[in-house]
């Protein structure tokens, strides 16, 4: 499968300040400045680079479905393979495969060469997937969605504090959850380590008070990569003290990852509830702020 062939054919700019490119399953929006200057050249020469990840995932499909604790020899695939591999093992969940880090791990590649190329600022949004990465005194601000695309919270990224990479799982997300929260967004190092961790903090957002209905994600989707896997397809009402439980369970496994050293902090929303470890990780909107959407 070439996709660079008709790489034209996919990719526009957009406005002065960046590029999109819609191909199959991703949906990548690549902004690169130096200095406050647009870089469209570098962010449109990022994405023939994220083309070329995306045809490494095509032809590797196979392995993609594997749990990433029975995969051995990975050193023999390509990065963006290997990357996914290492971040979804570091969440010692044993009911992941690979492709629950694709997406980050395509975001940190293509960022990580545009910063090579000299950007002082590279954003690059993969489906909610984000890696940042920035120099000197830039800084990007990311909204949380947690609902009908509806933000009422942000999340400052800053050379100082190190966050380079943010990401969000949850109910109508692009992939599946085992859980019931709306969003379970995870902030930390690079994308692929955001992109894992979100995945499995959203799968533990549960309570037993909770109706939930829910089918194998193969039913939903015949070529899921988790198979038979049960994931939530319809949740009934939930009652405050359910919802807090429910964001209880999700926190709990985010200070395991935080004692691990793989994330920087968690945002849980479940009902009308939220609960976020650090406290002040995120603040609620001000609706004056510029920020991307997450």
């Amino acid at each position: 499968m070439n996709f660079a062939r008709k790489y034209n054919d996919y990719l526009e700019i957009v406005g002065k300040r960046g590029v999109i490119i819609r191909l199959g399953p991703m949906h990548l929006t690549i902004i690169a400045e130096r200095n406050g200057v647009p870089l469209i050249d570098e962010a449109r020469k990022g994405a023939r680079i994220a083309v070329r990840l995306l045809e490494d995932v095509a032809k590797h499909k196979r392995i993609l479905k594997k749990n990433v604790f029975e995969i051995t020899s990975e050193n023999r695939f390509p990065r963006v393979i290997r990357e996914s591999i290492k971040a979804c093992r570091l969440t010692c969940d044993e009911s992941l495969t690979p492709m629950a880090a694709i997406p980050g791990a395509i975001a940190d590649i293509v960022a990580d060469a545009i910063r090579e190329m000299g950007a002082t600022k590279v954003v690059v949004d993969n489906g909610g997937d984000i890696a940042i990465r920035l120099e000197g005194c830039e800084s990007v601000k990311v909204g949380i969605a947690p609902r009908a695309k509806i933000c009422t919270h942000v999340i400052e990224a800053t050379t100082s504090n190190g966050i380079g990479g943010i990401a969000t799982s949850g109910l109508g997300g692009m992939g599946f959850t085992k859980g019931v929260a709306s969003a379970a967004t995870t902030i930390a190092e690079k994308a692929s380590l955001a992109d894992a961790s979100s995945t499995v903090i959203g799968n533990s957002t549960f309570c037993e008070e909770i109706e939930v209905i829910k089918c194998p994600a193969n039913v939903l989707d015949p070529d899921s990569d988790i198979g038979n896997q049960a994931v939530t397809l319809k949740v009934g009402k939930i009652s405050k003290l359910s919802a807090i439980r429910a964001i209880s369970n999700g926190l709990k496994v985010a200070r395991r990852l935080m004692n691990t050293g793989m994330i920087k902090g968690a945002v849980v929303f479940v009902g009308e509830k939220v609960g976020m470890v650090p406290s002040g990780i995120a603040r609620r909107l001000d609706h004056r702020s510029m920020f991307i959407l997450c």
